[in-house]
């Protein structure tokens, strides 16, 4: 199949070559070594390093490239954090306007609550022609008076519930803020006293 071609294996080509060269070569350096006194070793070839050779220019741009993209990242990060805390404190603000709007809704309730209590337990105001009756006149929180009829069998009472009747109108700062009656020295405050107990007619 393959003519008149000799026979040979590859591992014994290669290995002939191979020897082939490497005689050549030992008898080249013997020579070499001869006839200039040189030694045996063969120079190698130095490398090319111009490929490892750094620019100083290039260097420095690409340490600020570095220095620039970490400049940006941390100033995205704090950005973020103060969007992030901007948020927050809006939404903490946002609560508690709802929950002060809550409270004050509250507080308006417990109001017309109150003032609806004091005008249901108040007695209506007395005519005229009534012999138990009397005009009493108190000044208000704010330096108002106001003026109103009662009976003299009326209760001390009375009188605090027409001021909470008032509600706002009272003067007060807070209207469900406590409070108490006096004249000079002497303080209205025994609920279980008449008016004319206490002297006010």
């Amino acid at each position: 199949e393959n003519g008149n071609l000799p026979q040979i294996k590859d591992t014994k080509l290669v290995d002939f070559k191979l020897l082939g060269k490497i005689d050549h070569f030992e008898r080249d350096k013997n020579a070499l070594s001869r006839n200039q006194g040189l030694t045996t070793e063969v120079p190698m070839p130095k490398p090319d390093v111009s490929d490892n050779i750094i620019d100083p220019e290039e260097e420095e741009k690409n340490y600020q490239e570095l220095v620039l993209k970490e400049k940006q990242k941390l100033e995205y990060e704090e950005a973020i954090k103060k969007d992030l805390e901007k948020r927050e404190e809006e939404f903490k603000k946002a609560e508690e306007e709802k929950e002060k709007e809550f409270e004050q809704q509250k507080e308006q309730e417990a109001i017309k609550v109150q003032i609806e209590e004091s005008k249901n337990k108040l007695d209506g105001e007395p005519d005229d022609d009534n012999s138990d009756v009397t005009t009493i006149q108190i000044r208000l929180a704010d330096g108002n008076s106001v003026t109103r009829k009662f009976l003299k069998t009326s209760s001390i009472e009375q009188l605090y519930l027409y001021i909470r009747s008032l509600g706002e109108d009272a003067g007060f700062e807070e209207i469900t803020a406590d409070f108490e009656l006096f004249q000079q020295s002497n303080k209205y405050t025994d609920f279980t006293k008449t008016i004319e107990e206490e002297g006010l007619f």
